[in-house]
């Protein structure tokens, strides 16, 4: 069996035990980024119907369309507002990803943008299951929790900016949901060396688990 250690931290080098036994590199497999943004389309729909029942009940006037109708007449306007609140959340969801990976591992972690996505990672370094979903999920869920706040308190505008953007978020987080669920239906001896734009996941071999 694998020891505790591998399972409950970071490492900077593979132990001997482990071999690859899956990976998944987005920079050079076009099909399969391609196919995650795919499936963030329906994922959008999905996520903004849940999200706007939920605001209904937190805050019935957010499913107005006053703050549409406020903006229709200049369509400049609404467009450099769209672009913001993609652009900013992107940038936030990249960071929290980020703030996780240097929590596990105590180093820089890398931050890029590829034509179909934006991506960090920490290609040094070698992430136990448990600790690598985390920081899988962690911007879908700190978003969400965030964002409903906002919906919440701040003002309608805000508010309904804020509901588009969970939204979006939610739905381009589908490749982390794929990739988190992927990993923990591995054993928990697995670790996970994430580059940014590829997964790589090495397992003990039958000897050692």
């Amino acid at each position: 069996m694998g020891s505790s250690s591998t399972r409950l931290s970071a490492r900077d080098t593979l132990p001997g035990s482990h071999i690859r036994i899956w990976e998944l590199d987005l920079a050079r497999n076009q099909k399969a980024a391609i196919a995650l943004n795919v499936v963030a389309l329906p994922l959008f729909a999905v996520f903004g119907w849940i999200f706007l029942k939920l605001a209904a009940v937190i805050r019935p006037e957010i499913v107005t369309r006053l703050f549409l109708d406020r903006i229709t007449p200049n369509p400049s306007i609404f467009f450099l507002i769209f672009l913001t609140v993609v652009v900013g959340t992107m940038v936030v969801h990249e960071a929290i990803h980020g703030v996780f990976f240097w929590l596990f591992t105590r180093s820089r972690p890398v931050f890029g943008v590829k034509l179909l996505f934006a991506y960090a990672g920490a290609p040094e370094w070698y992430i136990p299951r448990n600790q690598y979903a985390l920081i899988g999920i962690a911007p879908f869920v700190l978003i969400t929790v965030a964002g409903f706040a906002i919906v919440a308190w701040a003002p309608l505008a805000p508010g309904q900016l804020a509901l588009f953007g969970i939204t979006m978020n939610a739905a381009g987080a589908v490749g982390d949901f794929y990739v988190s669920a992927k990993v923990m239906l591995q054993l928990r001896d697995v670790l996970i060396q994430d580059t940014g734009v590829g997964f790589t996941m090495y397992g003990p071999t039958e000897g050692e688990q």
